[in-house]
């Protein structure tokens, strides 16, 4: 018998085969604090917060509840606060000049207050919703006080700017009395969920169809949430089919990704330059409304724990509830700005002019026989040393290292023979990330295996992916395994599965936590060893579930347990050449090797490093400040970072790859080193120590100049003095 078709249930690839009659353009508050809003227009012209009452009137998004629109009281300047229906986007920008909103007292900012020395601190504003302070170890007081050496440095991490232009917006009409839904999220049944709630509909009246796309860059997918609930709103109510475009110069909701996060680190070491203890204050700002809150303050408490050898930790981390824009989370949950921290400070603490030896590497990693600061023991040695091994080969990392070194120190002392010719650095940067285990208030992965007959599978699971190709890599995994033509498996992914066939306990895995691909495929290879056991031990039909429940060895409240089976790592050497006259950097080669774990398909692996890495340097490349001053100018620069290397090198850890190793997280890997890998090796051809995390040749320009000035300083004080 011949395979004919497939039965398969995934993301939506076809054309929509409708015209939107109006557009819905949301309009966003100037100020925050009290406002009221008059208006010239007839009620099909627009929607107000009042018109979202006949059921909730809120997504919730963890424990945080978000109003669809702001109701007399605006708590961040930007919160939508109207809806403006129109049959083009031109009108649509006529009609919005005839609400007219009126705002009480003052308005909160204004440029003038940078200047008021009677303005608070920036870090200190807003009301503490999350606190964690740990200590572990011995007295830091003591510590501190005895060490030969210690040092403390302030660091700012700024959140990026979110861009939606690459988003397909939202698109809703009435097929067959039914009203049907099209977006790019990662959480489609929960959008369809917060439909029904907030609109009382019937689940059976409204179906949400996820259109083929890449992950958005706000992960919880806030905007076409939002923009879903703007375009039902306005069917409902005109009975117009509507449509919503993610596009334009500012998001609707929030144009704040990661956060602005406050650090002050402080280290001592012994005589012999072992690092002793970690002291660490931290303030994030989470914006008006706390999204994914407690996973990100763990998660950042947690990266300051691991890797480094020492004898004490103290962390004090402050998430404060501010009048900004809500902090959404990106792809690390904020270990990628702890990450930068620590290792841009301690890369300033161990300054050398040469290069870190191997043993040099093993004193400061935790290794075999170590209890780190979670309480747990390391019963095998790190992978990075391996890692380091495996890039000091690829990259002839020691040679260039001294090389470079040699030529700033030349350059300094005005004995370079050749001063036109670009400046070069190197360096290499560490870091991890967990794989799952700290999720709060979101759902676990489980699959569900149904073996019907011989030859026909059914297969449902929690998880979702907006890449099309990863639901059809599942299959082909599932039908190798099992040897079952791939057309008679039945395959019902988070978006496709019918209600009533999935288990009650468990929601929708959205396709941004952690890695899912690689976290999906352990589990379908555990069901499918499983059903194997059984398969012709048992009578038809047999049904095998696996759960990935939050992780029972790691005590997520005390900060304790065992946590390396779930650790993703990875070291980058990053090697650039900086411009002499703009500083323009451009980026020679960057060589990659990841521990994640057994990779199960390889070349989705190398897609996702490549992918990440292009988008990290895009984000490098046109990350700029938030400044609150008004200019009627474009913020661009002529002369661009070179976006793609030359070179790349990518390898993961052969020793991982046997069949008994589990697979694990690999997306954010990369987010989380390369960042101050970039810098580091732009510090070393600059002979410089430039802290903000940005390519742009503007930014490197004014932090070069004024830590230059703040040398000449320092040296006329010690020749005053």
């Amino acid at each position: 018998m011949q395979c004919q078709s497939q039965q398969y249930s995934g993301v939506y690839s076809m054309q929509i085969a409708h015209t939107a009659q109006q557009v819905v353009l949301p309009m966003t508050a100037h100020y925050a604090g009290n406002f009221s809003i008059q208006s010239t227009l007839s009620g099909d012209e627009y929607l107000l917060a009042k018109d979202f009452m006949t059921g909730d009137s809120c997504i919730q998004l963890g424990m945080e509840k978000i109003p669809l629109l702001a109701q007399q009281r605006a708590d961040y300047e930007g919160q939508p606060i109207a809806l403006i229906l129109a049959p083009t986007i031109w009108q649509a920008n006529i009609h919005r000049q005839s609400l007219h909103v009126t705002y009480e007292g003052k308005p909160r900012f204004k440029f003038d207050m940078i200047k008021s020395q009677n303005a608070p601190h920036e870090s200190s504003r807003g009301e503490i919703v999350v606190q964690r302070k740990v200590n572990r170890g011995f007295n830091l007081d003591y510590i501190f006080d005895s060490a030969y050496e210690t040092q403390k440095k302030k660091y700012h991490i700024e959140g990026t700017v979110l861009n939606l232009e690459d988003s397909l917006g939202a698109f809703c009409c009435y097929e067959e009395s039914k009203i049907i839904v099209y977006l790019i999220s990662p959480w489609p049944q929960r959008v369809k969920e917060s439909l029904v709630k907030v609109f009382d509909l019937q689940p059976n009246s409204i179906e949400v169809r996820s259109c083929k796309g890449a992950v958005p860059q706000d992960l919880f997918g806030v905007h076409a949430h939002l923009a879903a609930c703007y375009v039902v709103g306005a069917l409902l109510k005109t009975g117009k089919s509507s449509r919503l475009i993610l596009s334009g110069r500012r998001p609707f909701f929030s144009s704040n990704i990661g956060g602005n996060l406050h650090i002050e680190i402080a280290a001592a070491r012994n005589k012999e330059g072992a690092l002793l203890a970690l002291r660490c204050h931290a303030v994030f700002h989470a914006g008006a409304f706390a999204i994914a809150l407690d996973e990100v303050i763990d998660r950042m408490v947690w990266a300051f724990g691991v890797r480094y050898r020492k004898i004490a930790l103290g962390i004090d981390i402050e998430a404060r509830r501010t009048q900004e824009e809500p902090a959404l989370p990106e792809s690390t949950f904020g270990v990628a700005g702890v990450n930068y921290v620590l290792e841009l400070f301690l890369s300033t603490f161990y300054a050398s002019e040469r290069h870190r030896s191997i043993k040099e590497w093993t004193s400061v990693l935790y290794g075999k026989g170590d209890i780190d600061v979670f309480n747990h023991e390391w019963k095998h040695d790190t992978s990075y040393i391996a890692i380091i091994k495996k890039l000091h080969a690829i990259s002839d990392y020691t040679r260039k290292y001294d090389a470079y070194q040699q030529e700033s120190i030349l350059r300094k002392n005005g004995k370079m023979r050749h001063p036109l010719e670009p400046y070069r650095g190197i360096a290499m940067a560490l870091g991890e990330i967990p794989s799952g285990f700290l999720r709060h208030h979101y759902a676990y992965a489980w699959i569900e295996m149904v073996l019907v007959s011989s030859t026909r599978l059914i297969v449902k699971t929690n998880a979702f992916s907006l890449n099309e190709s990863i639901h059809k890599i599942w299959s082909q995994f599932v039908s190798k395994q099992l040897r079952i033509e791939q057309c008679y498996i039945e395959f019902y992914t988070a978006s496709g599965a019918p209600l009533e066939i999935s288990p009650n306990s468990q929601r929708e895995l959205g396709s941004m936590l952690g890695s899912n691909v690689h976290q999906v495929m352990m589990l379908l290879e555990d069901a499918c060893s499983e059903l194997q056991k059984r398969r012709f031990r048992e009578h038809l039909p047999i049904s095998v579930v696996m759960q990935d429940r939050r992780y029972r060895r790691w005590k997520e409240h005390q900060f304790e347990g065992a946590i390396l089976d779930r650790t993703s790592r990875i070291g980058i050497v990053s090697e650039v050449e900086v411009d002499t006259h703009t500083l323009n950097v451009y980026t020679r080669s960057l060589y990659v090797v990841a521990d994640a774990g057994r990779i199960l398909l390889s070349s989705a692996a190398m897609n996702q490093v490549y992918l990440d890495i292009e988008k990290t340097l895009h984000v490098l490349s046109h990350l700029h400040a938030r400044t609150r001053e008004e200019r009627d100018y474009p913020d661009v620069n002529i002369a661009r970072t070179v976006l793609m290397p030359e070179r790349i090198d990518i390898d993961f850890l052969e020793k991982r790859q046997r069949p008994g190793s589990k697979s694990r997280a690999l997306s954010g890997l990369v987010q989380t080193v390369l960042p101050v890998a970039h810098i580091q090796a732009v510090n070393q051809a600059l002979g410089s120590h430039i802290s903000y995390m940005s390519l742009q040749n503007e930014a490197i320009y004014l932090q070069h100049q004024w830590l230059g000035i703040l040398d000449t300083i320092k040296h006329r004080t010690e020749e005053g003095g």
